[in-house]
This record gives C-alpha cells, sequence and structure tokens, in this order.
C-alpha cells in the first residue's frame, strides 16, 4: 500500500497492541527507521494503559487530511472479554482489554476518521460481535462530543 498510494504515509502508521507478530523482520525494521510508531501490548505500563495509548494516536493525525482506522480484533486474544479458545490459534497471551480497545475508539471518534475497517473477527463469539458494536458507538459517541464542542475535524469526518 505504500508503494502504491503516496498519500499513505509510513510515518503516520501507528500501531497499538501487536504482539507475536509474523511479519518479515526486515519489513518491521523498515518501517520502524522511516518513522512508523509501534506501541507493543506488555511492553510497558504506560504505554498499555488507556491514556497512554490514546497519546500515541497522535502520530496517525500529524500532518493528515484524513485517517483510516482499522481494528484487528485478535488483538483481544488473552485479556479482553474474549478467553482464548474463542479465538482458536488466533490467541495470544498479552492481548489487549476490550475497555482500551473501546476507549482508544472513543478518541479517535473525537479526533475523526474518513475510513474503518475490522478483521479476525472469531466465527460465532458474540462477546467479540459486541465489542465491535460498542467500538461503533464509542466512535460515534467521540464524534458528537467533538461536533458538539466544535472542536476541529482533525483527521477527516464519518
Amino acid at each position: 500500500m505504500y508503494e502504491f498510494h503516496p498519500n499513505i504515509t509510513i510515518r503516520n502508521l501507528v500501531e497499538i497492541g501487536e504482539r507475536g507478530m509474523l511479519e518479515n523482520k526486515e519489513i518491521v525494521r523498515r518501517y520502524l527507521r522511516e518513522g512508523a510508531h509501534s506501541s507493543l501490548c506488555g511492553r510497558s505500563e504506560a504505554n498499555s494503559a488507556p491514556k497512554g495509548l490514546c497519546r500515541e494516536l497522535r502520530h496517525a493525525y500529524d500532518g493528515t487530511g484524513a485517517v483510516y482506522v482499522h481494528f484487528d480484533m485478535d488483538v483481544l486474544g488473552g485479556a479482553g472479554p474474549a478467553p482464548g479458545d474463542i479465538l482458536g490459534e488466533l490467541a495470544e497471551p498479552m492481548g489487549m482489554t476490550d475497555y482500551e480497545v473501546i476507549r482508544i475508539a472513543f478518541e479517535i471518534g473525537k479526533r475523526g476518521l474518513s475510513g474503518l475497517s475490522f478483521i479476525c473477527i472469531p466465527p460465532g463469539s458474540a462477546v467479540v460481535y459486541r465489542v465491535i458494536v460498542y467500538v461503533i458507538v464509542y466512535l460515534l459517541a467521540g464524534r458528537a462530543l467533538a461536533k458538539r464542542e466544535g472542536s476541529a475535524d482533525g483527521g477527516g469526518t464519518a
């Protein structure tokens, strides 16, 4: 995507909650050298607390006109409402809690977004489906609050 879309920059990539990455280590190292921002789950108390995680979002909005948000729901594995047996082989330790994911969604809503997607939704997991509904509702609540307070758009509209 970075090779074919000059308006999408690595320096605005913010990865929150990844762990047990299966990506090619040279690609990850290149992204980090080129300014990508990564907050690994379990790396430190300050980074894993919602307040610290939400501060990391500023990098996604820095100098941009639009922000695309993607939620990879296997991030809940091992720590949130979804126990490992629901997530099957997607489950990993030190995942994010449902609260952290929903709180981040609210903060993204307050800042604005232009696109949204979800992936790695375990089939038949009613609790993860509900977390997704909460993510959407809290994104919308953040947008409504920002509009009511007349804050700047901050990276797109939803």
